[in-house]
């Protein structure tokens, strides 16, 4: 019963915030059965998500941010990340996790640049989410149900994460099936001080800008589009764009980002808008194979906004 139970595959992503930033167990294995089918988490010893090259090749490359970047709907299979496409000899390391914020990504890489040597990062920077965790109130103990000292128990114990995510249900705490929709989701991002805004912005590069000159760091940047910015076309199934949200990521990445002088590369995961369901199982994510990666420049050079 004990080497059945320890072996059985979770209903969600274990995860827990220790005050600094939010992530995996260390050096686990466990699987999450999902709406996306089965998905597989393997940690190394910092809690970071292993993608490897399908080459077997063990050179690390480092990734910071939450779940749209480290793959919500990826398998965990060697080479099964969109962007191994793009690093194809390199062993994939996402250090971050759901509701894992921008301020807590910077906590991260300097909780792992600390344990590894490690002269390149990318950070992932989802508008969809991010935008918001970027604000004052922002608190990912009131999204986070697990501290990190909980996650061994709960990862040997996993019958009680099943009780404690039914519960969280029931209570509408931490986990809730009553999502604001992707119209309530522009009206709360359109509600935001544009000032407020603007000040969290550059609090962040700053922190980022400081932390790449001290550790002498090459500093990339993976920029994700919101998903609330795109509606299905009810006739075609295909994603339609909500121009007026498409123009303020457009002028994120092309005002405040490809002006960043100490990022070395920037990409933007554009979706390919003619894809059927484009989304995760819980439609919130991008799901695999629905975005293409283009340079910054190359985005924001573009004839069309969105």
């Amino acid at each position: 019963n004990s080497a059945r139970a320890s072996s059985k595959c979770l209903p969600y992503f274990l995860y827990g915030y220790n005050q600094s930033f939010v992530h995996f167990p260390n050096s686990a294995n466990f699987c999450i059965q999902s709406g996306d089918g089965e998905i597989n988490i393997r940690t190394d010893v910092l809690g970071g998500r292993v993608i490897d090259a399908i080459s077997g090749s063990k050179s690390e490359k480092f990734f910071f941010g939450e779940s749209q970047l480290l793959g919500f709907d990826i398998s965990g299979m060697p080479g099964s990340h969109d962007l191994n496409k793009e690093f194809p000899d390199k062993k994939l390391i996402f250090y971050g996790a759901p509701n894992n914020g921008p301020f807590e990504s910077l906590n991260y890489a300097k909780y792992v640049l600390r344990k590894k040597n490690g002269g390149e990062i990318t950070i992932g920077f989802n508008f969809g989410a991010d935008i918001f965790r970027l604000l004052p109130a922002w608190n990912p103990e009131h999204f986070v149900p697990l501290k990190s000292k909980e996650l061994d128990y709960y990862l040997e114990h996993r019958f009680l994460y099943e009780v404690k995510i039914a519960i969280g249900l029931i209570g509408g705490k931490f986990f809730t099936s009553k999502r604001p929709s992707k119209t309530q989701l522009r009206k709360f991002f359109n509600d935001i001080s544009p000032d407020t805004l603007n000040k969290q912005i550059e609090v962040y590069f700053s922190n980022l800008k400081n932390l790449t000159a001290k550790e002498s760091l090459t500093t990339n940047m993976i920029i994700y589009p919101p998903y609330w910015g795109y509606e299905t076309n009810a006739n075609s199934g295909s994603l339609m764009a909500d121009a007026k949200t498409l123009i303020h990521f457009y002028n994120f990445v092309c005002e405040k980002i490809i002006h960043q002088p100490f990022l070395t590369n920037v990409m933007v995961g554009q979706p390919v808008l003619n894809n059927l369901d484009p989304l995760t199982s819980d439609g919130r994510h991008f799901s695999r194979g629905t975005l293409e990666y283009i340079p910054a420049s190359q985005y924001c050079s573009s004839n069309s906004r969105y």
